[in-house]
Protein backbone atom coordinates (compact mmCIF):
# COMPACT_ATOMS: atom_id res chain seq x y z
CA UNK A 1 0.00 0.00 0.00
CA UNK A 2 2.77 2.46 0.93
CA UNK A 3 4.50 2.00 -2.45
CA UNK A 4 1.21 2.52 -4.27
CA UNK A 5 0.56 5.75 -2.36
CA UNK A 6 4.05 7.04 -3.12
CA UNK A 7 3.57 6.40 -6.84
CA UNK A 8 0.14 8.05 -6.70
CA UNK A 9 1.49 11.12 -4.90
CA UNK A 10 4.28 11.52 -7.41
CA UNK A 11 1.99 11.27 -10.44
CA UNK A 12 -0.55 13.70 -9.01
CA UNK A 13 1.75 16.35 -7.60
CA UNK A 14 4.49 16.54 -10.20
CA UNK A 15 1.90 18.29 -12.35
CA UNK A 16 1.62 21.10 -9.82
CA UNK A 17 5.16 22.33 -10.21
CA UNK A 18 7.11 23.70 -13.16
CA UNK A 19 5.93 21.74 -16.15
CA UNK A 20 2.21 21.27 -15.63
CA UNK A 21 1.04 24.51 -14.08
CA UNK A 22 -0.71 26.94 -16.41
CA UNK A 23 -0.55 30.72 -15.94
CA UNK A 24 -4.01 32.08 -15.15
CA UNK A 25 -5.54 35.44 -14.28
CA UNK A 26 -8.77 36.74 -12.86
CA UNK A 27 -9.91 39.79 -14.83
CA UNK A 28 -13.26 41.48 -14.14
CA UNK A 29 -14.62 38.28 -12.62
CA UNK A 30 -13.54 36.13 -15.59
CA UNK A 31 -10.93 33.39 -15.25
CA UNK A 32 -8.38 33.55 -18.05
CA UNK A 33 -5.90 30.78 -18.88
CA UNK A 34 -2.82 30.89 -21.08
CA UNK A 35 -3.78 29.07 -24.28
CA UNK A 36 -0.22 29.33 -25.61
CA UNK A 37 1.19 27.66 -22.47
CA UNK A 38 -1.50 24.95 -22.70
CA UNK A 39 -0.58 24.21 -26.32
CA UNK A 40 3.12 24.05 -25.48
CA UNK A 41 2.48 21.70 -22.56
CA UNK A 42 0.52 19.24 -24.72
CA UNK A 43 2.85 19.54 -27.71
CA UNK A 44 0.28 21.15 -30.03
CA UNK A 45 1.56 23.18 -32.95
CA UNK A 46 0.65 26.88 -32.96
CA UNK A 47 0.76 29.84 -35.31
CA UNK A 48 0.39 33.55 -34.70
CA UNK A 49 -0.67 35.93 -37.45
CA UNK A 50 -1.52 39.54 -36.75
CA UNK A 51 -4.33 39.54 -34.22
CA UNK A 52 -5.06 35.81 -34.25
CA UNK A 53 -3.63 32.71 -32.59
CA UNK A 54 -4.10 29.20 -34.01
CA UNK A 55 -3.78 25.92 -32.12
CA UNK A 56 -3.76 22.57 -33.93
CA UNK A 57 -4.89 20.05 -31.31
CA UNK A 58 -5.49 16.33 -31.61
CA UNK A 59 -9.23 16.99 -31.99
CA UNK A 60 -9.26 19.97 -34.34
CA UNK A 61 -8.06 23.47 -35.16
CA UNK A 62 -8.86 26.38 -32.84
CA UNK A 63 -8.40 30.07 -33.72
CA UNK A 64 -8.87 32.91 -31.22
CA UNK A 65 -8.70 36.62 -31.91
CA UNK A 66 -7.16 39.41 -29.88
CA UNK A 67 -9.76 41.54 -28.06
CA UNK A 68 -12.64 39.53 -29.53
CA UNK A 69 -15.13 37.34 -27.63
CA UNK A 70 -15.36 34.65 -30.30
CA UNK A 71 -13.41 31.76 -31.78
CA UNK A 72 -13.30 29.59 -34.87
CA UNK A 73 -13.37 25.82 -34.36
CA UNK A 74 -12.85 23.16 -37.01
CA UNK A 75 -13.12 19.61 -35.64
CA UNK A 76 -10.84 16.98 -37.17
CA UNK A 77 -12.42 15.69 -40.37
CA UNK A 78 -14.83 18.63 -40.72
CA UNK A 79 -14.93 20.47 -44.02
CA UNK A 80 -15.18 23.94 -42.49
CA UNK A 81 -14.95 25.81 -39.24
CA UNK A 82 -17.77 27.29 -37.16
CA UNK A 83 -17.79 30.48 -35.13
CA UNK A 84 -18.59 30.29 -31.42
CA UNK A 85 -19.04 33.00 -28.80
CA UNK A 86 -16.95 33.27 -25.66
CA UNK A 87 -17.79 34.73 -22.25
CA UNK A 88 -15.16 37.46 -22.67
CA UNK A 89 -12.57 38.69 -25.18
CA UNK A 90 -9.20 36.99 -25.53
CA UNK A 91 -6.08 39.09 -25.07
CA UNK A 92 -2.33 38.91 -25.64
CA UNK A 93 0.32 39.78 -23.04
CA UNK A 94 3.68 39.93 -24.82
CA UNK A 95 3.76 36.51 -26.54
CA UNK A 96 1.31 34.87 -24.13
CA UNK A 97 -2.29 34.46 -25.33
CA UNK A 98 -4.91 34.42 -22.57
CA UNK A 99 -8.43 33.12 -23.24
CA UNK A 100 -11.51 32.85 -21.01
CA UNK A 101 -11.62 29.43 -19.42
CA UNK A 102 -14.77 28.38 -21.34
CA UNK A 103 -12.59 28.31 -24.48
CA UNK A 104 -11.35 24.87 -23.42
CA UNK A 105 -14.83 23.37 -23.78
CA UNK A 106 -14.32 23.00 -27.52
CA UNK A 107 -11.10 21.07 -26.90
CA UNK A 108 -12.94 18.54 -24.74
CA UNK A 109 -11.22 19.73 -21.57
CA UNK A 110 -13.26 19.75 -18.37
CA UNK A 111 -13.05 22.65 -15.94
CA UNK A 112 -12.32 21.75 -12.33
CA UNK A 113 -11.62 23.71 -9.18
CA UNK A 114 -8.72 25.94 -10.32
CA UNK A 115 -7.63 23.22 -12.72
CA UNK A 116 -8.19 21.86 -16.20
CA UNK A 117 -9.02 18.15 -16.34
CA UNK A 118 -8.02 16.20 -19.42
CA UNK A 119 -9.97 13.22 -20.78
CA UNK A 120 -7.56 10.84 -19.02
CA UNK A 121 -8.35 12.60 -15.69
CA UNK A 122 -4.98 14.34 -15.63
CA UNK A 123 -5.28 17.60 -13.69
CA UNK A 124 -3.41 20.69 -14.86
CA UNK A 125 -3.37 23.23 -12.06
CA UNK A 126 -3.99 26.91 -12.72
CA UNK A 127 -1.40 29.25 -11.25
CA UNK A 128 -2.68 32.74 -10.48
CA UNK A 129 -0.17 35.58 -10.04
CA UNK A 130 0.77 35.61 -6.38
CA UNK A 131 4.52 35.59 -6.89
CA UNK A 132 6.75 37.67 -4.64
CA UNK A 133 10.34 38.36 -5.64
CA UNK A 134 13.04 37.91 -3.03
CA UNK A 135 16.26 39.87 -2.77
CA UNK A 136 18.26 37.29 -4.71
CA UNK A 137 15.84 37.32 -7.64
CA UNK A 138 14.11 34.06 -6.76
CA UNK A 139 10.41 33.81 -6.03
CA UNK A 140 7.56 31.82 -4.56
CA UNK A 141 3.85 31.39 -5.07
CA UNK A 142 0.84 29.84 -3.37
CA UNK A 143 -1.16 27.52 -5.61
CA UNK A 144 -4.54 25.87 -5.15
CA UNK A 145 -4.44 22.09 -5.56
CA UNK A 146 -8.24 21.97 -5.59
CA UNK A 147 -10.95 22.24 -2.93
CA UNK A 148 -9.03 25.20 -1.41
CA UNK A 149 -6.06 23.02 -0.48
CA UNK A 150 -2.97 25.27 -0.71
CA UNK A 151 0.51 24.35 -1.85
CA UNK A 152 3.64 26.44 -1.47
CA UNK A 153 6.09 26.53 -4.38
CA UNK A 154 9.56 28.03 -3.87
CA UNK A 155 11.74 28.82 -6.90
CA UNK A 156 15.51 29.19 -6.91
CA UNK A 157 18.06 30.04 -9.57
CA UNK A 158 20.48 27.41 -10.85
CA UNK A 159 23.07 27.28 -13.61
CA UNK A 160 22.63 30.98 -14.25
CA UNK A 161 18.94 30.48 -15.02
CA UNK A 162 16.34 32.25 -12.89
CA UNK A 163 13.67 30.11 -11.20
CA UNK A 164 15.18 26.97 -12.76
CA UNK A 165 14.52 24.75 -9.75
CA UNK A 166 11.39 24.50 -7.60
CA UNK A 167 10.14 22.86 -4.43
CA UNK A 168 6.43 22.20 -3.85
CA UNK A 169 5.28 21.69 -0.24
CA UNK A 170 1.80 20.55 0.77
CA UNK A 171 0.15 19.32 3.96
CA UNK A 172 -0.08 15.56 3.40
CA UNK A 173 -3.18 15.39 5.59
CA UNK A 174 -5.15 17.50 3.09
CA UNK A 175 -4.38 15.53 -0.05
CA UNK A 176 -7.59 13.53 0.33
CA UNK A 177 -9.56 16.76 -0.03
CA UNK A 178 -7.64 17.92 -3.09
CA UNK A 179 -8.01 14.54 -4.79
CA UNK A 180 -11.27 13.06 -3.42
CA UNK A 181 -11.19 10.13 -5.85
CA UNK A 182 -8.14 8.84 -3.92
CA UNK A 183 -9.26 9.89 -0.45
CA UNK A 184 -9.43 6.35 0.97
CA UNK A 185 -5.86 5.68 -0.15
CA UNK A 186 -4.59 8.93 1.38
CA UNK A 187 -6.46 8.29 4.64
CA UNK A 188 -4.79 4.90 4.89
CA UNK A 189 -1.41 6.48 4.23
CA UNK A 190 -1.98 9.12 6.92
CA UNK A 191 -3.01 6.45 9.42
CA UNK A 192 0.34 4.74 8.85
CA UNK A 193 2.11 7.97 9.80
CA UNK A 194 0.50 8.09 13.24
CA UNK A 195 0.57 11.46 15.01
CA UNK A 196 3.45 12.88 12.97
CA UNK A 197 3.00 16.17 11.13
CA UNK A 198 4.19 15.54 7.61
CA UNK A 199 4.58 17.72 4.54
CA UNK A 200 4.85 16.14 1.11
CA UNK A 201 7.54 17.65 -1.10
CA UNK A 202 8.27 17.54 -4.83
CA UNK A 203 11.46 18.97 -6.36
CA UNK A 204 11.60 19.68 -10.10
CA UNK A 205 14.09 21.46 -12.31
CA UNK A 206 14.37 22.81 -15.81
CA UNK A 207 18.04 21.75 -15.95
CA UNK A 208 20.30 19.06 -14.51
CA UNK A 209 21.58 20.58 -11.27
CA UNK A 210 22.22 20.06 -7.58
CA UNK A 211 19.63 20.83 -4.93
CA UNK A 212 19.81 21.46 -1.21
CA UNK A 213 18.11 18.74 0.85
CA UNK A 214 17.45 20.83 3.94
CA UNK A 215 14.80 23.38 4.85
CA UNK A 216 14.33 25.62 7.88
CA UNK A 217 10.85 26.18 9.32
CA UNK A 218 10.12 28.97 11.78
CA UNK A 219 7.02 30.03 13.69
CA UNK A 220 6.99 32.71 16.35
CA UNK A 221 10.39 32.71 18.03
CA UNK A 222 11.17 29.05 17.32
CA UNK A 223 12.92 27.51 14.32
CA UNK A 224 13.63 23.98 13.17
CA UNK A 225 15.79 22.66 10.32
CA UNK A 226 14.98 19.41 8.53
CA UNK A 227 17.83 17.61 6.77
CA UNK A 228 18.29 14.47 4.76
CA UNK A 229 18.34 11.73 6.01
CA UNK A 230 17.33 12.64 9.58
CA UNK A 231 13.83 14.09 9.16
CA UNK A 232 13.66 14.45 5.37
CA UNK A 233 13.05 11.09 3.67
CA UNK A 234 13.54 10.69 -0.07
CA UNK A 235 10.78 8.62 -1.69
CA UNK A 236 11.98 8.93 -5.28
CA UNK A 237 14.98 10.55 -6.91
CA UNK A 238 18.37 11.67 -5.64
CA UNK A 239 19.14 13.52 -2.43
CA UNK A 240 21.56 15.91 -4.14
CA UNK A 241 20.70 16.16 -7.85
CA UNK A 242 17.53 16.83 -9.86
CA UNK A 243 16.82 17.09 -13.59
CA UNK A 244 13.79 17.47 -15.88
CA UNK A 245 13.60 13.68 -16.30
CA UNK A 246 14.47 12.84 -12.69
CA UNK A 247 12.32 14.79 -10.21
CA UNK A 248 12.54 14.18 -6.49
CA UNK A 249 9.73 13.41 -4.07
CA UNK A 250 10.15 13.36 -0.31
CA UNK A 251 8.35 13.67 3.01
CA UNK A 252 9.30 16.17 5.69
CA UNK A 253 8.57 15.33 9.33
CA UNK A 254 7.87 18.43 11.42
CA UNK A 255 8.19 18.81 15.21
CA UNK A 256 5.04 18.69 17.32
CA UNK A 257 5.15 22.38 18.32
CA UNK A 258 4.52 23.57 14.76
CA UNK A 259 0.90 24.59 14.13
CA UNK A 260 -0.09 24.18 10.48
CA UNK A 261 -3.17 26.35 11.09
CA UNK A 262 -0.90 29.34 11.70
CA UNK A 263 1.46 31.04 9.28
CA UNK A 264 4.65 29.03 8.84
CA UNK A 265 7.86 30.47 7.37
CA UNK A 266 10.01 28.24 5.15
CA UNK A 267 13.58 28.93 4.04
CA UNK A 268 15.23 26.90 1.28
CA UNK A 269 18.25 27.76 -0.86
CA UNK A 270 18.13 31.43 0.21
CA UNK A 271 14.44 31.68 -0.66
CA UNK A 272 12.08 32.56 2.19
CA UNK A 273 8.29 32.35 2.05
CA UNK A 274 5.36 32.08 4.48
CA UNK A 275 2.03 30.32 4.21
CA UNK A 276 -0.78 28.89 6.33
CA UNK A 277 -0.78 25.23 5.26
CA UNK A 278 -4.09 24.33 6.89
CA UNK A 279 -7.12 26.61 7.15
Amino acid sequence: MRVRIIILLISLLLGLSHAQTLPARLESGVTYVSLSAFAKLLGYSTAQSGGSFTVRSNTGVLIVFENEASLLWQPSGAAQSTEQSLSAPSFKDNQDWFVPIDTFDVLGVAIGDNALIMDDNQRISLSFPQTLTTENGSSFEVIDLGQNVPGLVLYASAGGQRDAISVLLVDTGLLGLAFPEYRRDFDTFMTSLGEEKVLYMVVTSLIDTTWQADLTFSQGERAFTVRYPTNLSILQGDSSRVSPDSPVSAVVVLPGWINLRERLTVQWQNVTASMQFRR
